[in-house]
This record gives C-alpha cells, sequence and structure tokens, in this order.
C-alpha cells in the first residue's frame, strides 16, 4: 500500500484511507451584474403615525460600538421594531 504524507500546510480535499478513485466537483456561484437589476415595482407605504424614535438608544449602540474591536448584543422580540 502506497503512503502520501504532506508537510506544512495541506488545504483542500483530504482522504485518510483510499482504495478507489476520488471525483470532486466544485459548484461556483454564477458571476454576478455589475450593477443590480432595477425593481420591477415599488409599495409605497406611508409614514407610521404610532412610529417611536429611540434617539438615545441609537446614539448610544453607536457610542458602545465606535470602540474598535467592540462588540453589542441586541436582544428582544423579532420584527417589533
Amino acid at each position: 500500500m502506497e503512503s502520501i504524507s504532506f508537510i506544512g500546510n495541506n488545504h483542500g480535499l483530504q482522504v485518510g484511507d483510499n482504495r478507489g478513485s476520488i471525483n470532486a466537483e466544485f459548484h461556483l456561484p454564477p458571476d454576478r451584474l455589475e450593477t443590480p437589476p432595477s425593481p420591477l415595482s415599488t409599495v409605497p407605504f406611508t409614514r407610521d403615525p404610532d412610529f417611536v424614535r429611540r434617539d438615545k438608544l441609537v446614539d448610544q449602540i453607536y457610542e458602545k460600538n465606535s470602540v474598535p474591536g467592540s462588540r453589542i448584543a441586541l436582544i428582544g422580540l423579532g420584527g417589533v421594531g
């Protein structure tokens, strides 16, 4: 039995004990257009009269997140704000 060893960085397909052939297929995403297509339609929404601004809270988040390496976790009900 033949043995192969890798020295250094080994990237890609790795096989421990292979007794047959290996076929690999790579499915790459299609090339993206340089400019996104224009929307086919828009849905006009009026301003919500019950919208509550949270300027002080947004300012606090911005201030805490402006420090290099900082992290913030926002928790709460999804879709309510």
